[in-house]
């Protein structure tokens, strides 16, 4: 493939997402649809490794909560390693949350660990 055919292709593919880009910026994140906002575009999220132990979630989110960062959700994955569970983070600034968490000791994990490419 040409470079000028390479150009094309990925110049139609965002002028294809530019209007799902601005419906999902635009409009749905603001006028809700039956009390829902409903999200067209995959979000960015933190992977944590966490203490699989008691109060190994409460320190993490103590860290979180320390820093005033504003955690949208979360939700764990199954399948642990060496004594660790993974929870998934959607802040509203993820690479702020990987830099608390690693001046903490803490870090996060890339997709590949967990089975996403």
């Amino acid at each position: 493939m040409t470079r000028q055919a390479l150009f094309h292709k990925w110049f139609l593919y965002a002028l294809a997402l530019f209007p799902v880009w601005l419906l999902d910026a635009c409009i749905l994140s603001r006028y809700p649809l039956f009390g829902v906002r409903p999200m067209l575009l995959p979000l960015a999220v933190v992977a944590v490794a966490v203490p699989d132990r008691p109060g190994g979630l409460s320190e993490v989110l103590q860290i979180i909560s320390r820093e005033g960062i504003d955690v949208e959700y979360m939700y764990s994955v199954f399948g642990q390693k060496n004594g660790l569970a993974y929870m998934i983070f959607r802040v509203g600034d993820p690479d702020r949350l990987d830099a608390v968490l690693r001046a903490s000791g803490l870090s996060a994990v890339p997709g590949e660990e967990l089975g996403v490419h």
